[in-house]
Order: C-alpha cells, then sequence, then structure tokens
C-alpha cells in the first residue's frame, strides 16, 4: 500500500455536524474500498482562493491515508458523485 494525502473542499452551505458526516462518509469509502486512514485534519470553514462552482468558502478537510491504487480510483469515483463536495484532489506522499 502507498501513503497519500487527500484534500477535500466541501460545500459551505452545510451545517458544521453535516460536513463531519461528510468526512466521516469519506472515510467509509476509503476503508470499503481497501484503505487505511491514519489521520483526519478538520479545518473548518475558510475563504477559498477563487471562487469555485460560484461559491467563495468552504469546509476543508486533509486525510491522510494508505491505499492502493484501484482503492483511490474508486474513492475518486464515489467523491466525484457527491453533490455536497466541491473540489479534492489526491496527492502521493
Amino acid at each position: 500500500m502507498r501513503p497519500y494525502e487527500v484534500c477535500l473542499i466541501a460545500s459551505p452551505a452545510l451545517a458544521p455536524e453535516e460536513a463531519d458526516k461528510l468526512a466521516e462518509k469519506v472515510q467509509e469509502i476509503i476503508t470499503s474500498t481497501g484503505g487505511e486512514v491514519s489521520k483526519v485534519d478538520r479545518w473548518g470553514k475558510r475563504r477559498l482562493a477563487f471562487p469555485i462552482q460560484r461559491q467563495n468558502e468552504g469546509y476543508y478537510f486533509i486525510f491522510t491515508l494508505l491505499g492502493t491504487p484501484s482503492s483511490i480510483v474508486e474513492a475518486k469515483r464515489q467523491m466525484t458523485l457527491a453533490p455536497e463536495v466541491i473540489r479534492f484532489m489526491f496527492v502521493r506522499q
């Protein structure tokens, strides 16, 4: 398994509790596809550097994980389908 870091920006229209539930859902997606989440940093609601989907703010989450390339592909697919996710990026460390 390889180490990855994931930056996720969630919609600012969510309540803080809903944003935390989304982070838990992402953790479940990663673990269900064969990955292991070792750390989650919740940065809270922050201003975006530039508007994304006409949004100026978003909830930031940073996940540190171990995963296989196939599990990362499946996690990306499922995150793309989630309407609450504004943007995400997987980086291999």
